[in-house]
């Protein structure tokens, strides 16, 4: 096997290792849940929308793509400090980010998956209560 054959195993060991290291660290009550869920849940959908976009509208991709990574962002930053057992502050990242990448699927027409993704920025980082359940 050549070494840029391995690349791709190296990347999934890491993968590996680091999801391991998360679930660790979320059993220590640490924070490195949040980084995973940012990257999970809000680069990868809205970096799904800007790819979608760039062949369209680019510029605006671009910042609808750093919109969305901002306000999960923020919005998990706000989750790690509150006290809050009841209920959420804003739509969950979580629930931002699946519902992104399915409209990103579903919708062809780019100024309307723009507006979703801009929607959903703004519910995250909201003051509306959401139980849990």
């Amino acid at each position: 096997m050549s070494r840029v054959e391995m690349l791709p195993n190296l990347c999934t060991a890491f993968n590996l290792m680091f999801g391991v290291a998360a679930i660790a660290a979320v059993i220590n009550g640490n924070e490195f849940d949040s980084l995973a869920d940012l990257v999970s849940f809000g680069v990868a959908p809205s970096a799904l929308l800007y790819s979608n976009m760039i062949d369209w509208w680019s510029p605006a991709g671009l910042v609808c793509f750093a919109i969305f990574t901002l306000c999960g962002a923020f919005r998990l930053a706000r989750f790690n400090i509150s006290s809050d057992t009841t209920s959420f502050q804003g739509v969950p990242i979580t629930v931002a980010g699946a519902v992104l990448a399915i409209a990103v699927i579903l919708i062809p027409n780019p100024a309307v998956m723009m507006a979703v993704a801009l929607l959903i920025s703004i519910a995250m980082v909201s003051s509306v209560r959401i139980p849990k359940v």
